[in-house]
């Protein structure tokens, strides 16, 4: 028993040779240090040199943004020295007076709701070569509707005149027509033309050979001439006017007042006031007898062997 003490088996047990210490030396702690060398610490050296050149671009950007704005500020120099405001209107009020119409030297329409209307056709039963050739003459009248018409030439006299209703029975010959909505023929007669010492005559048949010949002269052709005339009523006034027909067209109402398309009044002030005209021309008025006399004495001039025939306006 007293050979085998567990003492000594206790101390073989424990060595400090196995001791953790000795382990901890083994693994490269140490080496690790090669952090310090790492890639990285370079990289991030030359990274940084790369990143350089975005420096210099910044500075030749902002030289850029610099001469933008230079050129912003010469081109506010360059229209500051453009002619001022002030000198334009002036030019424009200048002009303004300059150019105030002359309305009675300027074209001027004239526009009439309702107008009375007469037509005059020839008719033959052949084709004439001589004024006696022509055997009828067809008349139609009733009213004409919404009628325009200008005067190209205004002396002065003509624009008073149509103002006024200064001209007579028929239309005058320097108001030419522009315009006819439509017309309304509503009655009618047919005369013999009949030519006595040298005077052509639109006549009644006799009563005895009246609806004979009526009836004869219902078939006979148009031969392609025929006369209009646009006549006036009593004291019938134009529904209004235009002035400066061909530039700033002012619609006037016979008073002289401007006018809007619906008729009504615009501003206190007359555009023309036809009392307070001293010299208004010279105008030419017209009737029915001698516009029909102008008319046949055109015809007759296509026929030579036909000189010195001529209307008698106390004929019809």
């Amino acid at each position: 028993m007293a050979k085998a003490p567990a003492k000594k088996a206790k101390k073989k047990v424990a060595p400090k040779k196995t001791a953790a210490k000795k382990v901890a030396k083994k693994p490269a702690v140490k080496r690790v240090p090669k952090k310090k060398v790492v890639a990285k610490k370079v990289v991030a050296k030359k990274a940084s040199k790369k990143i350089a050149p975005k420096k210099v671009a910044h500075k030749t950007a902002v030289t850029k943004t610099t001469k933008k704005v230079v050129a912003k500020k010469a081109v506010k120099k360059v229209e500051s020295k453009k002619t001022p405001a002030k000198k334009v209107v002036v030019k424009k009020v200048q002009a303004k007076k300059a150019t105030k119409p002359n309305y009675l030297k300027l074209p001027f329409e004239v526009y009439y709701e309702r107008l009375g209307i007469k037509i005059y056709e020839l008719v033959s039963d052949v084709k004439p070569t001589k004024f006696s050739d022509i055997k009828a003459t067809k008349m139609s009248m009733g009213d004409a509707f919404g009628l325009r018409f200008l005067c190209d030439t205004n002396n002065g006299g003509e624009l008073c005149c149509a103002m006024e209703n200064d001209h007579g029975y028929a239309v005058p010959n320097w108001l030419s027509l522009l315009n006819e909505e439509n017309a309304d023929f509503n009655w009618g007669e047919t005369y013999k033309v009949e030519i006595r010492n040298k005077k052509i005559i639109f006549t009644e048949p006799p009563e005895e050979e009246s609806d004979e010949w009526l009836e004869e002269a219902e078939n006979y052709d148009y031969i392609g001439e025929a006369f209009g005339a646009y006549l006036f009523d009593d004291n019938q006034e134009p529904d209004y006017l235009i002035l400066d027909a061909s530039g700033s067209r002012i619609k006037i109402n016979v008073d002289g007042y401007q006018i809007d398309e619906q008729g009504n009044q615009v501003g206190p002030k007359k555009v023309l006031d036809l009392e307070k005209i001293a010299e208004r021309g010279d105008y030419e008025t017209t009737d029915l007898d001698t516009l029909r006399a102008e008319w046949i004495a055109g015809l007759v001039n296509k026929f030579p062997n036909d000189k010195g025939l001529s209307f008698d306006m106390s004929s019809e």
